[in-house]
């Protein structure tokens, strides 16, 4: 728990420190690949964390960065990358943004508990918003300033980040911009940013990464204790021990959850709870983005939600943001109806080191979820 970061440190943080960096670099630990051609760095990212000295509160020294958070609800279903399939995608990606009451409306959270739910999604924004903005500051202090890895990188290099404000306007927005001008007879040709338009929320992606080249599982392999799962099954926390999740199927076994089947799992508005793991930043020809991902994720399945007023197609077009598809059989609707809340503390656990966290028991959780969810 001592090199845990909640969410609301994070906000804390920035609260206390308003004008100060919080990412730094630890350029001890640069991996590089050998290729001439195309070099690519991995630099580990920690951050600051506050301490007080002689009375007076300041900055620490830095640590891996390891989030823990509870009782924040998916914004969509484990989605492939895009360009990518389930036989080629080396992680998956699940989408947060704030839950307005018209979104929760569609779900089945009682409506007494939105509230909890907002404050807690609120707050994981927050959060999210605040690493990303310190992540390109980083970025852009270092290209600046040429040094250590981002040295070779020019001024306005592409930098991939988590958080999305923008998306594309859809076909029939473009024509009735396009209708508007004539009509106010003006230059009939669409300024490029035009093509634009503001999120109602802003949009995080976190990744979900499968162990790609052994197992394809969703997990990591560690020399000690050999493979380590990501993804747990919520509804058996009260178990001796995690479980991790799988997908019943028809003739009742289990399925292992893998790149083909997580939508299954995973649903839009499925409530979450688990460990982020902001490792490091790439530096390559294609420019420079964030590692940020689940170190470990623990979910409490939602029924599909049926949304008549927005459609997949219209989701797809913005980036993804789209709600599960899958088809539940009468028993687990009726089992899953009681979406439960995931209470403060819901996991303590401490990080092993900058590759692994783990949990030991299910005596390092709380109850978890609310009955009366």
């Amino acid at each position: 728990m001592a090199n845990q970061l909640t969410i609301r440190d994070i906000i804390e943080l920035r609260n206390s420190f308003p004008n100060e960096n919080l990412l730094v670099f630890n350029t001890d630990a640069v991996r590089k690949n050998k290729s001439e051609n195309h070099p690519t760095s991995y630099v580990p990212i920690l951050i600051k964390t506050k301490v007080v000295k002689n009375g007076k509160i300041m900055l620490g020294k830095p640590r891996p960065i390891y989030i823990k958070f509870q009782k924040v609800i998916c914004c969509s279903s484990a989605k492939i990358p895009a360009k990518k399939d389930a036989e080629t995608a080396k992680y998956l990606q699940i989408v947060f943004r704030y839950m307005d009451n018209d979104d929760l409306s569609k779900t089945d959270y009682q409506k007494e508990k939105w509230p909890i739910l907002q404050k807690s999604q609120e707050e994981f924004v927050k959060a999210m918003k605040i690493l990303n903005e310190e992540y390109v500051k980083l970025i852009k202090k270092e290209v600046e300033s040429r040094k250590g890895c981002a040295r070779q990188y020019r001024q306005g290099k592409t930098i991939f980040q988590f958080e999305q404000t923008m998306r594309k306007r859809t076909k029939d927005e473009l024509e009735a911009l396009l209708n508007d001008a004539i009509d106010d007879e003006e230059d009939e040709d669409v300024d490029a940013d035009d093509d634009l338009v503001p999120l109602d929320y802003p949009m995080y992606r976190i990744r979900l990464n499968i162990d790609f080249y052994n197992t394809k599982k969703f997990g990591y392999m560690t020399k000690k204790n050999g493979f380590k799962y990501t993804v747990y099954d919520g509804r058996k926390r009260r178990e001796k021990r995690f479980v991790p999740a799988r997908i019943k199927q028809p003739d009742g076994t289990l399925e292992e959850l893998t790149a083909h089947n997580a939508h299954e799992f995973i649903t839009y508005a499925s409530l979450s709870a688990g460990v982020i793991q902001f490792r490091e930043v790439c530096f390559s020809g294609s420019g420079i983005s964030a590692f940020i991902s689940f170190n470990q994720l623990h979910i409490y399945k939602h029924n599909r939600v049926i949304n008549d007023s927005i459609d997949d197609k219209d989701f797809d077009e913005m980036d993804e943001l789209s709600a599960c598809t899958n088809k539940e059989t009468e028993a687990n609707a009726l089992e899953q109806k009681k979406i439960k809340e995931f209470v403060e503390d819901t996991i303590d656990s401490t990080p092993a080191n900058q590759e692994s966290v783990e949990i030991e028991s299910d005596d390092d959780i709380d109850e978890g979820f609310d009955d009366n969810m």
